[in-house]
């Protein structure tokens, strides 16, 4: 139980693993962290040598309304979410071994499981179906997340599974902070210098090359909007920039505004403009769902930091990664 705080590496591959007959089996549980690169509990899993069940459920309650009568999520919001879990079982299905890789479709090869409905419910359904010996994923810190962590934990502790928890979604580890929770600093400058002075950025977690096969089970189909009780999201042509989720077109967007743009050297100069694609990095509905990884970013940064240019700007960028709310799951797309 917990979360764990490993340190990883700078490496950017794991060796392959395969399936044995006896191999553990161990459900990751995908949730706002949709993306293979940087994933502690993906990381852990594939460390141990277990047989690996990645598991993406669309909860019914998030496309609900709150308690005053508004959407829980809209149209854009819902349409970046599917585009990023159908990137993500893209990118599961691409560390299928050359050989698999024709046979997505079937059980011989790695892919995501779909499942439309309560976590809470689903997972100790296919834990019971398939044997699953433990639960991985990253820990959430606001309230309707918890209360389905402590509902779930309580189910599984009933049918035997262990769970483990992760923190990962923003730049310095929760156990790195000068401070306690209670006590963070309500102004972000005084957050930022006692993090510079005193907390370290752990590595990133390398990616899998291959994963062994799931198990037979029925992978799921990714519902469409009018599932999730929406209308497609009308574009403004007046948008300069179309937001399209997953890891991919994350990663894609911060290539561009980096190394193919070149834009980072002057992002303290633009950052607060209000027309234009470059003017900043737009990197938060990425960031939102877990779809890039801030130490990634912050990598990055330091990358090109030694191959093009230090300076105000690129300290600037990674300054605004240190913000305790720079992953809070507010979506500027809808």
């Amino acid at each position: 139980m917990g979360f764990s705080r490993f340190r990883g590496s700078w490496q950017n591959e794991i060796e392959p693993t395969s399936a044995t007959v006896n191999q553990k089996l161990i459900l990751i549980w995908y949730r706002n962290d949709l993306r293979i690169h940087d994933h502690e509990p993906f990381y852990q899993a594939v460390q141990e040598k277990a047989q690996i069940i990645p598991l993406y459920c669309f909860d019914e309650r998030q496309f609900g309304t709150t308690s005053f009568g508004f959407p829980k999520t809209g149209a854009f919001r819902a349409q970046f979410l599917l585009e990023s879990v159908a990137d993500l079982r893209n990118s599961l299905r691409s560390l299928n071994p050359a050989n698999l890789r024709k046979s997505v479709a079937s059980n011989l090869a790695s892919n995501l499981v779909v499942r439309r409905g309560l976590p809470e419910q689903i997972i100790p359904s296919l834990a019971k179906e398939l044997g699953i010996s433990a639960v991985y994923y990253h820990r959430e810190v606001t309230s309707e997340e918890l209360a389905v962590e402590s509902a779930l934990k309580k189910v599984l502790a009933q049918i035997g599974v262990k769970v483990k928890s992760f923190w990962g979604t923003t730049l310095f580890h929760i156990d790195e902070l000068p401070f306690g929770i209670p006590h963070i600093p309500e102004v972000f400058t005084q957050f930022r210098k006692q993090v510079e002075k005193s907390s370290t950025v752990y590595p990133t977690f390398p990616t899998p090359k291959t994963l062994p096969p799931l198990p037979k089970v029925d992978v799921g189909e990714l519902p469409k909007l009018a599932d999730l009780g929406l209308e497609p999201p009308v574009p403004d042509q007046r948008a300069v920039l179309k937001f399209k989720g997953g890891e991919a077109a994350g990663l894609a967007r911060l290539d561009h505004y980096f190394w193919q743009k070149d834009c980072l050297k002057r992002y303290k100069q633009t950052r607060n403009g209000m027309l234009g694609a470059d003017y900043s990095s737009k990197f938060s509905p990425w960031l939102a769902l877990g779809c890039l990884s801030p130490r990634y970013i912050y990598q990055q940064v330091q990358e090109y930091e030694t191959q093009r240019v230090k300076n105000d700007s690129t300290y600037w960028l990674a300054s605004s990664a240190r913000s305790p709310t720079t992953n809070m799951r507010s979506m500027s797309v809808g």
